[in-house]
């Protein structure tokens, strides 16, 4: 079933392709492999473009966000790590599209940046979350509507070229 999807993340524009390795590109890929038509939106870049986000808690990056769902109008929307994006946002969308799903991935160490508090937050609007974290506390991040999910971290042979692993001698011994 082909979907229209937008996916919201960090598409670190600012580095130039210097980070063209993140999950977010990985992601996208396999989404298009399968068929699907995806709609990158890059929260932290746009926020950045406007000045006057700085002083408005993000106010145009949301304003921007709901226009462009607007005119892609996506059967499916995929956050990762979008902490531009307020809850109220995915809200909106959701009541003006009703039949949208709208799940979140994440790849942030479990004890570290507030992790598990973005996962519960993130929870009151979301119906899936997948997480490459195991611990056991993470399912503590779920409600009752919605689930939360392991999965591995994610490798693309477009990305992944060189294969190092096949490397049988190597020019410096770290042991």
């Amino acid at each position: 079933l082909f979907m229209k999807i937008l996916h919201i993340s960090n598409f670190v524009q600012k580095h130039n392709g210097r980070l063209y390795w993140n999950h977010a590109f990985k992601i996208n890929n396999g989404f298009i492999r399968n068929g699907h038509s995806v709609y990158n939106y890059s929260d932290r870049d746009v926020s950045r473009s406007n000045i006057l986000n700085k002083f408005t808690d993000n106010y145009y990056t949301q304003i921007n966000l709901l226009e462009t769902f607007k005119n892609y109008d996506p059967d499916f929307i995929v956050i990762g790590h979008a902490d531009k994006i307020v809850n109220s946002t995915l809200k909106k969308m959701k009541d003006i599209k009703k039949s949208l799903k709208i799940i979140e991935w994440n790849v942030d160490n479990f004890f570290l940046d507030n992790t598990e508090e973005k996962l519960k937050k993130r929870s009151d609007i979301v119906d899936g979350i997948f997480t490459t974290n195991a611990d056991e506390r993470i399912a503590n991040c779920a409600k009752s509507n919605n689930f939360i999910a392991f999965f591995p971290n994610i490798f693309d042979q477009s990305i992944e070229n060189l294969k190092i692993f096949e490397n049988t001698e190597f020019i410096y011994d770290l042991f």
